[in-house]
């Protein structure tokens, strides 16, 4: 019966993929961080929802849209300067071909998907349909996750499904970290109607619970950011902070001692926590595979390669790296940027970094151009609140290459500058 309503909707809503490309590169993106098949169980398993809506939002651009690609906007230019630098280190990896080439492809696909929101994203409806998507997306886990954790009394434990970028609970607390401004944006939205806020902000605290519940120690940094940017972009401060003091209070009472053991391990990981010390090691790595190949690094995935993750570990231990242990396997990144260093190189380092940048320069332009009741400013602020958990929480999760940031990046690029002098 589920499979039968998924593949029902999910039809129906190709056909509005198919007459308006927003509604399916918001689709395209709400596919990528939900994963339908995740959810069913019989013939609905089988169906390749991802390639299906990406297939319709592009044909239905071709022949709706006439737009080109505007290579000026410096986010798009530093973006595709980043996608041929990966493709030059897939040519000079040190990894297998057979792992490599399979990432670069799952990257070229995220590109396109920040390729064609470039193309099609010019007024706020485009926006905000692609910011319900996310909404939609990652606060399906955020509210029965969180569900389950309130009527469990704290004993689940959250986790994504299997199979799904999401199934690590760091990026699933990240993906609703970066969902919580954009919840804050609709909830202040003027015109909206006050039950629809109402059910937003039970969203909303259903979504703290479930980074609180996740045990996700970048996830309790990553909340916190959230609420400090909060105060800072909006007139409603006190009630910011009543709302924080109350989640404070209710946390204290009901969480676990175990997620308190967890979250006191922050101070101390760098000498006890076993987690933390395989982090540092993968860092290491990273690092080391970046100065033997500094400038395209190792290629996608080669500190996951248990022979090049020995190599290195032998080759530098003791030296400018310090000692290096050997966990018995190699380990992911775990962080955005000894990802792109470990991957892509110094060079591919600075080119996200600059990427980084160039998209907060623009956001920042976007918010001083606009008056503050005006929606480009109210969402580039949350973009800008969004991005802030990604920078600082990313820092332990390998999560440079993925759908969410280029979404992210191409929706700053697309936010339209008011030119003070005609007033548009």
């Amino acid at each position: 019966m589920r499979d039968l309503v998924l593949v029902s909707c999910f039809l129906v809503v190709l056909y509005f993929c198919f007459k308006r490309p927003f509604i399916g590169v918001s689709m395209w993106l709400w596919v990528s961080m939900f994963f339908p098949n995740g959810w069913v169980y019989g013939f609905g398993r089988s169906f390749r929802y991802s390639l299906m809506v990406a297939g319709v939002a592009i044909l239905s651009y071709f022949i709706h849209e006439k737009e080109r690609i505007d290579y000026s906007k410096s986010i798009m230019a530093v973006a595709f300067i980043f996608l041929c630098w990966t493709f030059m280190s897939s040519l000079l990896s040190i990894n297998y071909s057979f792992i490599v080439w399979p990432e670069f492809t799952k990257f070229f696909k995220v590109f396109l998907l920040f390729l064609f929101i470039q193309l099609i994203f010019k007024r706020q409806l485009h926006f905000e349909t692609m910011a319900w998507a996310l909404v939609f997306s990652v606060s399906f886990y955020g509210v029965i996750e969180g569900l389950k954790f309130i009527s469990s009394l704290g004993n689940h434990i959250i986790k994504g499904l299997g199979g799904h970028i999401l199934q690590d609970r760091n990026y699933l607390a990240l993906a609703m970290n970066m969902v919580l401004p954009f919840l804050f944006y609709f909830i202040r939205k003027p015109g909206l109607h006050p039950q629809l806020k109402l059910v937003l902000m039970g969203i909303f605290a259903c979504n703290v619970i479930a980074i609180l519940g996740s045990y996700s120690r970048s996830g309790l940094i990553g909340l916190i950011v959230i609420f400090f940017m909060l105060t800072k972009y909006s007139k409603q401060r006190i009630r910011i902070l009543i709302v924080s003091g109350i989640i404070a209070v209710t946390a204290v009472q009901f969480l676990p001692d175990a997620w308190f053991d967890r979250m006191n391990t922050i101070e101390s990981a760098a000498e006890k926590d076993a987690s933390f010390l395989g982090r540092v090691a993968a860092w290491k790595v990273s690092a080391a595979i970046a100065m033997d190949h500094p400038l395209f690094g190792g290629g996608f995935k080669a500190v996951e390669n248990y022979d090049i993750w020995l190599s290195q570990m032998y080759k530098y231990s003791g030296g400018v790296l310090g000692e290096i242990d050997d966990y018995g396997y190699a380990k992911a990144a775990h962080s955005l940027y000894f990802q792109l260093l470990g991957d892509h190189g110094f060079g591919g380092l600075f080119i996200y970094i600059l990427l980084l940048f160039v998209t907060y320069r623009k956001l920042r332009k976007v918010i001083k151009s606009h008056e503050t009741d005006e929606w480009p400013r109210q969402f580039a602020e949350m973009m800008m609140i969004s991005f802030a958990a990604y920078v600082v929480a990313g820092s332990t999760i390998s999560v440079a290459v993925t759908d969410h940031p280029f979404a992210m990046f191409a929706m700053a690029s697309c936010l339209p500058i008011k030119n003070k002098l005609s007033g548009r």
